[in-house]
């Protein structure tokens, strides 16, 4: 018998939650029924009893019980399982949860347990023997980490620690599960290349040259307050960095009695490793996207909604103009939904990357521009609900980028000199897929060496920025770097 009812665990809480979604409406059915049986047997013991029945309601003798039972049966016969076979179900997504719990803390310990990475491999005994591309990709990804990761990131990787936050059945038969799973990653580092004098930082010289030139006193006294954002951001750089991220994962599994293996995993890690996706990413990817379109799907977990907190009485006291970029406005509010999702605004998971930028600019004081040639804006159509919402291709898009530059808010340039990045400008990734944009956009949270930056797709909270971007068929690549001006 194939089962589609949703099983959510939720790594945050340390509590358990059955969810239900799509044909696993079913189970909550189950759960009607059964109470109904329930009631008529407390009924028919009632009638046997020769309890007084309550007014309005026939009493019923010995030939009509029955009878009334097996209708009922009969109409609700396709929603009645047993219950024994329900708690074997939910056995099953129990023994699931432990088992991927217990493999993605394997696969953490080993990124961190060996110098070389032989002793990294104990956790492929989670893997059936039948996936090799896969086994070896693992491999290669353990590899990854402890030969090139401290080079990439500037950094000594000291920890890593993973968390199964999410967990839901997609299908199941009685050997073979397909689920979706979020992996929350997190990196314990200390930065080996980090200068935490602003007068000795070499990216801060470009922009004190810079206001040096400036002849305007309120674009000047604007330099001044970013200049500030960004000596801040270097002193308060923290010696032990601690660094988030989460992965989704499309996996498809064999039961083999009251154990279980890995037979495909899709992920990818592109956007934080550099990576290339996982050997079975291409043939889950469909079912990762229809998983998104469902309103089943945990993208994020979602809080209160939040609309912006920049606003005209709190920008008028400072003196500046009313076009003014607040960066720490844009960063704080980055901070807080890195890894979970504003409700005010409508979400683009698995594609939330432009949306969650646009977020935080919105909340740094960009205004809505609905007539140049790149248009960004957003509209709640004057309610809370973002199903009815709207927006302009820039918005949600890394054209976004093209926006800024259009209409002269921001200066971009290529390269991977990244050390004059301030708190709150933009970083893009190389166009490798060859559509004519980039292919992931960010916000920058620190200054530093390496940068911190936060994001969506893949939900990233100071993560730090690799030092190259990834390769574009072996072929090297570089960085956008988005420089947002002060006032636009």
């Amino acid at each position: 018998m194939e089962s589609k009812f949703v099983f959510q665990i939720k790594g945050v809480c340390k509590r358990k939650h059955l969810k239900f979604g799509g044909e696993g409406m079913k189970r909550l059915r189950i759960l009607q029924v059964e109470n109904k049986i329930s009631k008529i047997r407390n009924l028919v013991k009632s009638v046997r009893r020769g309890e007084k029945m309550k007014p309005g309601i026939f009493k019923l003798n010995g030939t009509l019980i029955p009878i009334l039972i097996v209708v009922f049966l009969f109409v609700n016969g396709p929603f009645v399982y047993s219950s024994g076979a329900i708690a074997s179900e939910e056995d099953r997504a129990t023994s699931l949860y432990n088992f991927l719990s217990e493999l993605f803390q394997a696969r953490a310990s080993a990124l961190t347990s060996s110098p070389t990475g032989l002793a990294g491999s104990a956790f492929l005994k989670y893997y059936s023997s039948q996936s090799q591309a896969l086994i070896e990709f693992e491999k290669r990804r353990v590899e990854f980490y402890t030969k090139e990761w401290n080079h990439l990131f500037r950094g000594t990787l000291l920890q890593v620690k993973s968390t199964l936050e999410n967990l839901q059945v997609l299908s199941s038969t009685s050997h073979k599960w397909v689920v979706v799973a979020k992996e929350s990653i997190q990196w314990i580092w200390k930065p080996t290349e980090m200068v935490r004098d602003p007068e000795l930082y070499e990216g801060l010289k470009r922009w004190k040259e810079e206001l040096a030139l400036s002849l305007d006193p309120i674009e000047k006294r604007a330099q001044e307050k970013s200049i500030k954002v960004m000596e801040d951001s270097i002193r308060n750089y923290p010696e032990i960095v601690t660094s988030y991220y989460c992965v989704d994962h499309v996996l498809q599994l064999a039961r083999r009695g009251n154990s279980w293996l890995v037979e495909k995993d899709g992920y990818s890690e592109l956007y934080v490793l550099t990576l290339p996706p996982s050997p079975d990413y291409s043939d889950l990817l469909n079912d990762l996207y229809l998983f998104y379109l469902s309103k089943s799907a945990f993208p994020l977990e979602e809080g209160q909604p939040s609309p912006p907190t920049t606003s005209n009485e709190s920008i008028s006291p400072d003196g500046l103009s009313p076009n003014t970029y607040y960066r720490n406005y844009a960063v704080s509010y980055s901070r807080q939904w890195a890894l979970s999702h504003n409700p005010y605004y409508h979400n683009f998971e698995p594609y939330d990357c432009a949306n969650f930028v646009s977020q935080s600019l919105v909340n740094g004081n960009q205004i809505f521009d609905y007539s140049c040639p790149y248009p960004w804006w957003y509209n709640h159509n004057g309610t809370y609900d973002s199903y009815d919402d709207s927006w302009s291709d820039a918005w949600d898009d890394t054209q976004v980028m093209l926006f800024l530059q259009n209409r002269y808010r921001a200066i971009y340039s290529q390269g991977l000199y990244v050390a004059d990045l301030k708190p709150g400008d933009l970083v893009a990734w190389p166009d490798n897929n060859h559509n004519g944009y980039p292919d992931h956009i960010v916000i920058i949270d620190s200054s530093g060496n390496p940068p911190l930056y936060n994001a969506h797709s893949t939900a990233a909270l100071q993560v730090p920025l690799p030092s190259n971007p990834p390769p574009d068929n072996g072929n090297p690549t570089y960085w956008y770097r988005v420089y947002m001006r002060d006032v636009y």
